[in-house]
């Protein structure tokens, strides 16, 4: 083969190899470049899996909602027990949700269960949301209701969705509040999707007992974690039956997620505190609580902060489990 031909034919590979991205540096290998592209298709297949664009961090600061208020595509919302309460202040252009009626199986009022399909799809279309919006949720709970519907909206498919960090009470110590209502064009939002890798049910978790394939997080208080005092539903104050938590699982407290002023701690030291408890991040893990509200943040925390990939939460917690014939452990503190 003549100079001019070998010379045609490496450039054409040069060429080939560049736009398919298999080409390396002096200071990298075949094996470098094998991995980054693994790592590469790994994200890509997560964000396929999650709707979750990887640009798009699940918590949002006080200074970053200010620079998007008014965005068409930005869609807020605030999640409370009082609409009169909202209509005394509320962060400019949100819309109201009520944590119990809205986004609850009213048929199942102990449970704080789900709501179907079909409601959530009437309560977004209510809201005005397309499947391109982009959610911001914020409460005056310590983020315990917009945890919960992170997960909702997370379950049924919704990619854009965001926490607003420290909530209504951060907001509000630096920016004005208003009384303005919002003005809404109803949608017509219809469900393409619904994760069931992100649930789990007590005969699934009951059958893997002894296998112990899944590490069990209870994110109650520590006292109902022992069986001290008595779990309780939150939003109707009904006691279970029996004390304890459920056999093999850590207690991590839905509150040791924050620091006081509201804000998530970091992620360094949430896979601190999370590690010393027992709870590998890595490791396929189910969250649960009393009624499934408060193992939101726990939820929260290990799939969208310190990037577990199996993490699913008991929706019927200890309102079925405590109440059933299933096995409670009682342990000191």
């Amino acid at each position: 083969m003549s100079s001019g031909k070998s010379a045609f034919v490496l450039f054409v590979a040069f060429s080939i190899a560049l736009q398919s991205g298999c080409y390396f540096t002096n200071s990298e290998t075949s094996d470098d470049v094998k991995s980054k592209q693994e790592k590469k298709q790994q994200q890509q297949d997560k964000t396929k899996k999650t709707g979750q664009s990887k640009t798009l961090a699940p918590l949002i600061a006080v200074d970053g909602l200010k620079k998007i208020l008014g965005d068409d595509k930005v869609c807020i919302i605030e999640l409370g027990s009082d609409q009169a309460e909202f209509d005394k202040g509320h962060i400019e252009g949100a819309r109201f949700v009520h944590w119990v009626n809205d986004i609850t199986d009213l048929n199942e009022a102990e449970r704080y269960n789900i709501t179907s399909k079909s409601s959530f799809e009437k309560l977004l279309s209510r809201l005005g949301i397309e499947h391109d919006s982009h959610i911001i949720l914020y409460d005056d709970f310590n983020s315990r209701l917009s945890t919960r519907m992170f997960w909702t909206l997370k379950y049924y498919g919704h990619p854009q969705v965001q926490v607003l960090d420290g909530g209504k009470g951060l907001w509000a110590k630096s920016q004005a509040l208003t009384k303005n209502k919002t003005t809404i064009k109803a949608s017509k939002y219809v469900i393409e999707k619904v994760r069931n890798d992100i649930k789990i049910d007590m005969k699934t978790i009951a059958s893997d007992l002894q296998s112990r394939r899944y590490q069990l997080l209870d994110g109650r208080p520590a006292e109902q974690y022992t069986g001290e005092k008595p779990g309780k539903v939150y939003h109707t104050g009904t006691p279970h039956k029996k004390k304890g938590h459920i056999p093999g699982a850590v207690n991590i407290c839905w509150k040791e997620n924050f620091n006081e002023d509201g804000t998530f701690k970091s992620a360094a030291e949430l896979k601190k505190l999370y590690e010393k408890r027992g709870i590998k991040p890595q490791r396929a893990t189910v969250t649960y609580c009393n009624e499934g509200l408060h193992a939101a943040p726990p939820w929260f925390v290990l799939t969208e902060l310190l990037g577990a990939e199996n993490v699913k939460l008991y929706d019927d917690s200890m309102c079925e489990w405590a109440n059933s014939d299933k096995p409670v452990v009682k342990s000191k503190k």
